[in-house]
Formats: structure tokens, sequence, C-alpha cells
């Protein structure tokens, strides 16, 4: 007799979590599987040398209602650190020097990052003749481009793009990346009516960044905790089949023996390209296409180096580079002057990425060559007075998911047919709809509402 469960979720990053931390509020007996000994995914938290590291997100938004209530009813929000006050500063590398972003009519006048003409572009967007389709299918280039002018796409939204999302702004979906943008346009016809409109709506929360005393990891630690889920780890899933009475049956391979277990629902949180060995031989067009799904590799370095040893002292988030900008840097937190708490109060805490969609060819360097390529581009903007310490660097080559344009949409449908086909079964996780924590978190609640 096969073990049985009426949830089964397979995967155990945050959106794996999320599931089976709401699944618990709806069923009595609920089991994660994850093929590693440790949860949590890309959002692990570690100290070395009284510096405490993040290898993957740095820090959390809160963005939205589910979350602010999340963090309220896991006992955390006591325990949040917002950023000093200076991280709202952020800049841009441009022309080999770092410039505000501009967040005020006067500071756009007064930025080397705009023209006249582009502060124009701006001014006439809520009352300008669209070109295109609303409904259609856009890359973010074309679409901010067609908004705003070519300056504004270069030193603004490409530097968001590739330094948040790892991606091309010409190849990416704006729908699908940018959904809340992609709906204020379609029901406004303008991104800036739909910001003021947005402006105006009450919220019992602030939306702004935030982060735990002992980093990220607390809050898929705490979910964990609070969960009424077991968990089996080091087990990696192989198949799934149906049996007679309309149940799954989900194989995996723990302790190096092939064991399987019967669930009514099953929800897959894992990767795509995982998710596609698993369904290859029940659905081979889902397979395919999840096959298909590309991920942007990413290249963390760590460092550190004594407050008094760096030129560069203005306080702020950190940078991101321009369109134009010949740097391997797609972007750098300055950790420590957002969250104190992070290193040694003589210390600078940096966090720089590199590599994307943009830079793939970065990966074809060994370790060493990356790092001394890293630490002398940061040089040049951020003028060390002494070599800085290296404290960790990781390469991770399938790391954030790329909503292609076009394809994307042909995934969901994919997807939507798959589950239409196996009813009980339910796909989520970041390559389908958000790939920030709170998008996974939110993703795992609607999912648990369909069942």
């Amino acid at each position: 007799m096969k073990d049985k469960v009426d949830v089964l979720v397979v995967g155990g990053g945050i959106s794996g979590i999320a599931c089976a931390y709401f699944a618990t509020k709806k069923f009595s007996n609920v089991l994660l599987i994850n093929d590693s000994p440790k949860l949590g995914g890309y959002i692990q938290s570690f100290k070395t040398d009284d510096f405490l590291l993040e290898c993957g997100p740095n820090t959390l938004m809160l963005k939205n209602q589910l979350l602010f209530d999340l963090l309220h009813e896991l006992d955390l929000w006591n325990q949040i650190i917002f950023p000093d006050p200076s991280a709202k500063k952020r800049y841009i590398m441009f022309n080999g020097h770092l410039h505000p972003l501009p967040f005020s009519p006067f500071a756009m006048f007064s930025s080397n990052l705009l023209g006249f003409k582009d502060l124009l572009q701006i001014i006439k967007e809520p009352f300008a003749e669209k070109k295109f389709i609303r409904s259609d299918d856009i890359s973010v280039k074309d679409f901010f481009t067609e908004l705003f002018g070519k300056t504004i796409y270069e030193n603004f939204v490409f530097p968001m793009v590739s330094g948040i999302y790892a991606g091309d702004p010409d190849k990416i979906s704006f729908k699908h990346t940018f959904p809340e943008l992609y709906v204020m346009y379609k029901n406004h016809g303008s991104i800036i009516k739909g910001f003021l409109k947005k402006k105006r709506q009450k919220q019992s929360f602030k939306k702004q960044i935030f982060s735990f005393p002992e980093g990220l990891k607390l809050l898929p630690q705490r979910m964990v905790e609070k969960g009424n889920f077991k968990t089996i780890l080091n087990a990696k899933t192989t198949g799934l089949q149906t049996n007679e009475s309309g149940e799954y049956i989900v194989k995996y391979i723990a302790d190096e023996k092939e064991q399987s277990i019967v669930a009514s629902k099953v929800i897959f949180t894992i990767p795509a390209f995982e998710l596609s060995k698993i369904i290859a031989e029940i659905d081979a067009e889902l397979s395919a296409k999840l096959q298909e799904f590309e991920y942007a590799p990413i290249q963390i370095l760590h460092l550190a180096i004594q407050k008094k040893d760096i030129g560069f002292q203005e306080k702020g988030f950190g940078f991101l580079k321009s369109y134009n900008e010949n740097s391997s840097i797609l972007g750098c937190i300055f950790t420590s002057r957002i969250f104190p708490h992070t290193a040694p109060s003589n210390y600078d805490l940096l966090t720089v990425m590199s590599g994307g969609a943009t830079q793939k060819e970065l990966f074809n360097l060994d370790e060493n060559e990356a790092i001394r390529l890293l630490v002398n581009d940061l040089d040049k903007i951020l003028k060390f007075k002494q070599p800085p310490k290296i404290l960790n660097f990781s390469r991770i080559e399938k790391a954030i998911p790329q909503y292609l344009l076009n394809f994307h949409d042909e995934l969901l449908k994919s997807v939507r047919s798959f589950e239409k086909k196996y009813p009980g079964v339910l796909l989520a996780g970041n390559y389908l709809y958000g790939v920030s924590v709170p998008d996974c978190i939110e993703t795992g609640m609607k999912t648990i509402q369909k069942i």
C-alpha cells in the first residue's frame, strides 16, 4: 500500500513552500518533496567573516496586501528591518560615471540622463496617440521606446530590465514581464495616468523594501515552521501516473530507492526544464515547450572594502548599467549602506551582478578571470584605494526566467490545456506568473484557491 496524501507539492523553493503553506488551510494531509537537503530555493542567507550575504534576492518588496498580512500571520512584522532612508537614492552608470536617478520634476530637468526632447516625450505621454494595438504582445524595448523614446529606454528601462530581470528587453514580453503596467496601459491608455490613479488608492501599508536581522531566509523558514505540512528532502521526482481511482502516483528516488506516493492533488513548482522530463511521457507538447523555456544566467560577486578605501562615498541603494556603457557589470547593490547590520561598521559590503541574457559570454571565462574583470570594472566607478576583499562568487546558469515575446502566451495556453486534461494537477513556479518573491507567494495562494 503506497503512502497517500491530499496534496503533494513538488519543489521546495518559495513557490512550493507557499503552495504547501496555503494548502494546509484547506487540507489536513499535505506533503512537500524537494530534491535538495535545503528548502527555500535561491533564498539562502549566510554569514562569513561577520558579513551577511544573500545568494539570491537581496531585498523583499512589500508590494501587496497578501505579503503584508502574511508577515503578521508569521509573527515576522516586528523583526523586519527597513532600509536606511538614504537608500532611496539610486544611480545609473552612464559615460563612466554614476548619475542619480531623477525622482522629481526638478531633478529630471537638471539630470544628465535626459534631454529637453525626452522631457517633452514624458509630458506628452498621457495625451499622445499610440501607434500599436494595446492587446498585442510587444517587447519591452518596443513598448517603452514607442511611449518615451530611445534615450529613456537606454538610460532607464534597459538598466532596470537587465539589472533586475537579467533580461534582454528586445526579446521579452512587456505584458508578461510588467503585468501591472500592462493593465494600467490597457485600462487608461497611459502609464502616467495609471500611476496617478493608483496613487490615489488607499493602502494599509507603505510600499517599500525590507530584510531581516539574519537575512531573507527567515521568511521561507518561518513558513515551513508555521505550516502544518510534512517534507521529504533529497528526493528527486521522476514520474507522474494516474491510477484507476483517478488519483495520481508520483514516483521519486530517495535513499537510492525508487518510491512512490499517491495524491489527490499534485502541484509542481520545480523549474521548467526539470518538469519537462517528468511529464514527457504524458504530454510531449508541453514537455517540449518547457524544455525550450529560457533562463538568464547570473554571476554574483560579494566583496568588502574598508569605508576609508572607497572613493565613492555617496549614500544610496546602488547602481545599474545604461545601454551604451561598456562594462561587465549589470548592477551593484550597496548592501551595507542599505542595511548597516550586514557588515562591520568600518566596512562597505557590495553585491555585484553580471551576466544575464545580454552578457552570456562572461560565463566562458574561468572564475578567477571573471572576478578580476568585475573588480576592475567596479574600481573604475567606485575608485578603490586598496584592493577589496572577495567574500563569495557564485554562478547560476539557469537563474531568472525569461518571459519571451510570443512564446510565453503559447506556454500558458499549453499549461491551461495540461491542467484541464489532468484535473488536480497544477503548475506553479516563477517561470509562469511572476519572478519576484511576492509574486511567487501570490501564485501559491491562487494555486490553492483553484483546488
